[in-house]
């Protein structure tokens, strides 16, 4: 059974985007960027820029039984209310 998720790629300027995810973070991330479907790889298709820079993934792996877009949102309210989210998150 996959594991629930909650990761956050950060930029130079601060938090650019806060994710969750069944799948491991690291191959989330990379079909996010590369996937030529917009379905599988919408930051691709909305924000190529972000393929080319580096970005440090963080992630935090969550009890099977906990939501995973309740967390995410939680994160990006505790990010923002502490000045850590880029003027580019998404």
């Amino acid at each position: 059974m996959p594991e629930p998720w909650v990761y956050a790629w950060l930029g130079v300027e601060g938090v650019v985007y806060v994710g969750a995810t069944a799948l491991h973070p690291a191959a989330r991330t990379w079909l996010h960027l590369h996937d030529e479907d917009p379905n599988v790889g919408p930051m691709r298709a909305r924000y190529p820029e972000l393929a080319t820079e580096e970005l440090e993934v963080v992630a935090v792996d969550l009890p099977a039984d906990v939501d995973r877009q309740q967390v995410r949102h939680g994160a990006v309210a505790l990010l923002a209310e502490r000045g850590l989210l880029s003027d580019r998150h998404v």
